[in-house]
C-alpha cells in the first residue's frame, strides 16, 4: 500500500477519467502523482552532471605557395578534421599558385599537418627535392602560416625507372604490381644486387629478405624522405670483410601493412605470400644459394 491509499499506486496503468469531474479520490491520487513526477525530476536535476563549458578554439589560417600548373592540393594533419593524416583530408582553394585552408583546432593544441597531391605517393618536396618533416603550428591564438612548395613527388613507376637517379650502390630492379593468392593488396618488390653481381656470373648468394621495401634504398621513394640505406650499409660490411655480398630482396607494404605484420591478423598469408611464391620467384630469376 502506498502513502495510505487503499489500494496500490500505479504509474500510466490508466488515464485519468475527462468525462466526469473527479471526486476526492481521483483528486488524491493525481495529487500523489504530480508530486511523484516533481520529486523525481528535482533529483535527475541534482545528479545530473554540469555540462563542461565549449573549449576555446582558435584558426589557423595557412596558405601554400605551389608550382604553376598543380592540380588540386590537400592539407593532412594530426587533427580528425584533417584525417587524420588521411593523404586527401581537406581540400584546399584556390586554382592558381596559391592554395589556402582553414583550420579550427583547440587552443593550446598543436597542429601538425602535410600538403599532398591527394596521396601519400604525391607528397609535396621541399627546396631539397626530398620530402619536408611535418609543419607545426603552436594553437595558442588565431595564427596564419605560408609555405613554398617547389614540386610534389613523381609518380613511383618514374621512380623505378630511373632507378640510377637514387644513387645506390650496386643495381636496383623491380617487380612492379605483384599479385599473390593470399594477400588482397598488389605490392611492388624492391631486389637489389650487390656490387660485382653482373661481372660474376658464376657466383651465388643468400637472400636477405626485408619488408617496407620502399624504404630500403631510394630517398625519393621512402616515406620519411630518407631512406635506410641498406645498400650503403651492407656494401661497407663487405668491403670490411664482416660478411659475404647478399641479395636483398624488399616486398613493400601496402595499405593492409598492419594487419599482415601481426600473427594475430594475416601475418600468416604474408609468410606464405614469401614462402610459397616470392621466394621461388626470386630463386628462379637470379642467382642464389638453396637448399
Amino acid at each position: 500500500m502506498v502513502c495510505g491509499v487503499g489500494e496500490p499506486l500505479l504509474l500510466f496503468a490508466s488515464p485519468l477519467p475527462i468525462y466526469r469531474r473527479p471526486g476526492t479520490r481521483e483528486r488524491r491520487r493525481r495529487d500523489l502523482f504530480m508530486r511523484f513526477v516533481a520529486a523525481a525530476l528535482l533529483l535527475l536535476a541534482a545528479c545530473a552532471p554540469e555540462a563542461a563549458p565549449p573549449a576555446a578554439c582558435c584558426t589557423a589560417t595557412i596558405t601554400a605557395v605551389v608550382p604553376a600548373g598543380a592540380p588540386a592540393v590537400y592539407l593532412t594533419g594530426n587533427l580528425a578534421g584533417l584525417g587524420p593524416w588521411r593523404p586527401d583530408a581537406l581540400l584546399m582553394e584556390g586554382e592558381g599558385s596559391e592554395r589556402v585552408a582553414r583550420v579550427t583546432a583547440p587552443r593550446g593544441s598543436v597542429l601538425e599537418y602535410k600538403f599532398t597531391l591527394g596521396s601519400w605517393e604525391r607528397e609535396a618536396l621541399g627546396p631539397s627535392g626530398m620530402v619536408m618533416a611535418n609543419f607545426r603550428l603552436a594553437m595558442e591564438d588565431n595564427v596564419s602560416a605560408r609555405h613554398e612548395i617547389v614540386d610534389f613527388k613523381k609518380d613511383v613507376k618514374e621512380y623505378i625507372a630511373d632507378w640510377k637517379g637514387s644513387g645506390v650502390k650496386g643495381t636496383l630492379r623491380y617487380w612492379t604490381d605483384v599479385a599473390s593468392r593470399f594477400l588482397s593488396e598488389k605490392r611492388h618488390v624492391s631486389i637489389w644486387l650487390p656490387p660485382g653481381y653482373d661481372q660474376d656470373t658464376e657466383r651465388r648468394y643468400k637472400v636477405l629478405y626485408m619488408s617496407d621495401g620502399q624504404n630500403l634504398f631510394d630517398p625519393r621513394i621512402a616515406n620519411t624522405g630518407v631512406d635506410w640505406g641498406v645498400d650503403e650499409a651492407l656494401t661497407a660490411l663487405v668491403e670490411e670483410g664482416a660478411i659475404e655480398p647478399v641479395i636483398v630482396v624488399g616486398v613493400w607494404s601496402s595499405a593492409m601493412r598492419g594487419p599482415e605484420y601481426s600473427p594475430w591478423h594475416r601475418a600468416p598469408d604474408y609468410a606464405r605470400f614469401l614462402i610459397e611464391e616470392l621466394m621461388p620467384r626470386v630463386n628462379a630469376e637470379y642467382r642464389t644459394l638453396t637448399g
